[in-house]
């Protein structure tokens, strides 16, 4: 998967080898709040789920590998 952002969200999914490709991140997390899709990642080591967080801007895509604050999501290729 790669994402699209603006350096502090994730704007797009992306994966060309998938119909749902490429997916807003609006729709996205329509599709995660209303337990329609999943989306993955999968890292060298494990997969990750794709989450949704909050913060002062809104909701936005998230996924962890590490337990840390920092959206994992953003070290994806653009």
């Amino acid at each position: 998967m790669r994402v699209r952002n603006d350096g502090s969200y994730v704007t797009e999914l992306v994966n060309p080898t998938e119909a749902w490709s490429p997916r807003s991140a609006a729709d996205a997390i329509l599709d995660l709040e209303l337990g329609q899709y999943s989306y993955y990642v999968q890292w060298p080591d494990r997969t990750t789920q794709v989450t949704t967080a909050e913060d002062s801007g809104g909701v936005y895509l998230r996924t962890d590998t590490d337990s840390t604050p920092h959206n994992d999501l953003l070290d994806l290729p653009h």
